[in-house]
């Protein structure tokens, strides 16, 4: 009888000290050592995947998200140019948003992943001419949300997207 007293003791304490932890979340806007692969990249290439045309009646449009976003890319003073052509140029890449969805009917919620990457072409060591894809800068966040308010994935697309504006400015210096 004693050891479940004290698993309840303990399991109340790492219940208050799990409360009454701060919670920093997404507020820490430091430099992490793999933004310093943005250094030097000028001209990007928005690709949007995992959109499907059905999400459209959840708030959830590929078309207009693709658009706001190129046009915050803009405002933030990135060049965009067409695919082949930033990843054919050292100094380009391809920003790609990719979106997962699962619907699950049991819990009445659904889940979402997006993921953010900055994809370069990189030549190999072994032949200077060949090149692959390789992602060098990657951010993403996951979570679940009723149908209602799944919408707000469109906000978080943001949040990704000014978290890599972000870190791009910093490592390349740009106001």
């Amino acid at each position: 009888m004693r050891t479940h007293w004290l698993h309840n003791r303990r399991g109340a304490l790492i219940l208050i000290i799990s409360l009454a932890w701060p919670v920093t979340g997404d507020t820490d806007t430091r430099p992490h050592p793999y933004d310093r692969a943005l250094l030097g990249l000028q001209a990007f290439a928005l690709q949007t995947a995992g959109f499907r045309p059905e999400y459209r009646r959840l708030g959830i449009d590929e078309a207009r998200l693709s658009e706001r976003t190129q046009a915050r890319l803009r405002d933030a003073g990135l060049t965009l140019v067409e695919e082949s052509e930033a990843l054919s140029d050292p100094r380009g890449a391809l920003l790609r948003l990719n979106l997962k969805l699962v619907f699950t009917t049991y819990f009445d919620t659904h889940y979402y992943e997006l993921t953010l990457q900055v994809v370069q072409n990189q030549p190999l060591p072994q032949n200077s001419r060949a090149v692959v894809p390789r992602i060098i800068w990657a951010q993403h966040i996951n979570g679940h949300t009723s149908e209602l308010r799944l919408k707000r994935v469109n906000q978080i697309a943001r949040d990704l997207i000014d978290r890599f504006i972000t870190a791009h400015r910093q490592q390349n210096s740009l106001p």
